[in-house]
């Protein structure tokens, strides 16, 4: 294993926390030579510290619903008996999953609820008829986003800022305001474009101009587009696995419905203030964490902070639902898949 020093650590986030930023605007930031910037940088890509990818904002592209969906497996169904029925490749709504043989959690981005439940069909039969499922079958959380927030959405770097125990600049604190999600309209060129770079999100403009066919002017100007009207972001996927982390967790948390606004904001900023989550969707009513742990005493240690503070202040309707995943355990897993969904909501029939 690759021992981090001190810079490493410091330069990682900074990839992390700014990953738009080239290694001069990191040099500005953190104090550190460019030529140092460069060079941790490229050692981290050498060891598969992280990976890159575009993320997409699901609303301006045009998708309705976030769902989470997870579920318990019959033990002698093994992860390899499964694999032929699997439906990834076959519903590009999958943008993450992490599987075990005994269970499964997924994230599906979905233009409507139709597509959604086709989802949910196709499963609930093949995993039904095949005798996959347990009692509880397959849990799905629906987030419309019209009316949800997701607050935290494949963000790494408050993970590693309380990994690293980094004295560093804190996340913007939650903001209630509602943002501007009017679909964004692209004409077909921009259409291949942000299908390419959700494809390849490490390719420049020229790399980018030529899987499409077009002008490097084109590609550059409508890149610009996407990033000017918050379409596209970059963002950097740790190997949690290579930083020692041992256990994946999913909570799904119902809100008691007299919970005081005040009282849900508090909840709110709470979960925020925590480095652990890497997912966090909050409905009216409920709400999903995604998060990462070194060990079962620092997901203990979080449960009872989070769950102290729920029943403290009459948040909790019922206890909390958790699925924890050693990451050993895996058999299987998607980070940040976009392309298929972006080329199926965008209607884009031709491969680049």
């Amino acid at each position: 294993m690759v021992r981090l020093t001190e810079k490493d650590k410091l330069v990682f986030y900074a990839l992390t926390r700014w990953p738009e930023l080239n290694d001069t605007e990191l040099s500005d930031k953190t104090g550190i030579k460019r030529s140092t910037i460069t060079a941790i940088k490229n050692k981290l890509e050498k060891n598969d510290f992280y990976t890159t990818i575009k993320v997409p904002d699901l609303e301006k592209l045009g998708c309705e619903l976030l769902t989470v969906r997870y579920g318990s497996f019959n033990p002698m169904s093994t992860y390899e008996l499964r694999q032929k029925y699997s439906s990834t490749q076959k519903f590009p709504e999958v943008i993450f999953k992490r599987t075990t043989d005994r269970q499964r959690i997924a994230l599906n981005a979905a233009k409507n609820f139709t597509e959604v439940k086709k989802y949910i069909d196709y499963s609930n039969k093949v995993y039904g008829e095949e005798g996959f499922l347990t009692d509880e079958g397959i849990i799905h959380v629906l987030f419309p986003l019209r009316v949800s927030k997701v607050l935290r959405f494949f963000d790494y770097a408050p993970l590693l800022r309380r990994l690293f125990d980094l004295h560093a600049e804190k996340e913007e604190p939650y903001d209630s305001t509602e943002a501007n999600k009017e679909e964004t309209e692209l004409n077909e060129n921009e259409k291949m474009v942000l299908y390419a770079t959700m494809k390849y999100p490490k390719f420049n403009d020229n790399e980018i101009a030529k899987k499409v066919s077009m002008t490097r002017q084109f590609v550059s100007a409508a890149r610009k587009k996407f990033e000017k009207e918050g379409l596209v972001r970059t963002a950097r996927m740790p190997n949690l696995e290579a930083l020692g982390f041992q256990l994946l967790v999913m909570m799904h948390v119902m809100i008691n419905p007299k919970a005081s606004v005040s009282a849900m904001k508090s909840g709110i900023q709470k979960i925020l203030s925590q480095g652990a989550h890497i997912f966090y969707a909050l409905g009216n009513l409920e709400f999903v964490l995604i998060s990462a742990y070194r060990d079962y005493p620092e997901y203990n240690r979080t449960l009872d902070e989070i769950v102290g503070f729920y029943k403290t202040h009459d948040l909790l309707f019922k206890e909390p639902v958790a699925r924890i995943f050693v990451t050993n355990d895996i058999k299987s897993h998607v980070d940040g898949r976009f392309a298929p969904i972006v080329k199926k909501i965008l209607g884009i029939n031709k491969e680049v």
